[in-house]
Order: C-alpha cells, then sequence, then structure tokens
C-alpha cells in the first residue's frame, strides 16, 4: 500500500516530516545496517539521494554515523557532494 507520498529522496523527509528533533533523527538512521547506510551514502555521493534543506544538525548527525561505521574520508565524500548540490540553508526551528 505506501504511505500516500511521492518522496523522491528518503532524509530530508524524514529529517523534516517525521524526526521530532535531532536525537530522533540520529537514532532513526542509527537504525539503518551497514549495507543500507552504505547504500544510502553511495547515493548522494553520486547525486540520487538529496540532502537539501536537511537541517544542520541532522547533517551532522549522518556524517557521524557515516564516519563511526565507515571512514572519516567515506563522511568527506557526502559532505562534497552536499556541498556541490548547493546544500540549503535551514534549521529545525
Amino acid at each position: 500500500m505506501g504511505s500516500g507520498h511521492q518522496f523522491h529522496s528518503i532524509l530530508p523527509p524524514v529529517s523534516n516530516h517525521f524526526a521530532v528533533d535531532e536525537r530522533d533523527f540520529a537514532a532513526r538512521i542509527g537504525k539503518l545496517s551497514d549495507e543500507e547506510l552504505h547504500y544510502i551514502s553511495d547515493l548522494i555521493i553520486f547525486g540520487e539521494e538529496s540532502l537539501g534543506c536537511l537541517p544542520e544538525e541532522d547533517l551532522n548527525s549522518l556524517l557521524r554515523l557515516i564516519t563511526e561505521r565507515f571512514s572519516k574520508e567515506d563522511s568527506r565524500k557526502v559532505i562534497n557532494a552536499f556541498a556541490l548540490s548547493g546544500g540549503c540553508e535551514r534549521s529545525r526551528e
């Protein structure tokens, strides 16, 4: 069935519509398996997953998780892809 929403990316909706705060977002993405996190990281690096309008604290949680599970280099690849995409100036109010 589905939620009735058509999201083109995974992380912004989780961050902006489902997670209550940065701790909730971190907990949600922390449940991803290594395989799932690697898949999402690759999508970000190849421009197929947007980090647009992710609040800074959620972006930092994602980068921390990638660094902890994989490497600082993988985290740098993700932040570089985010920077190249133009990012978004927004934080959770």
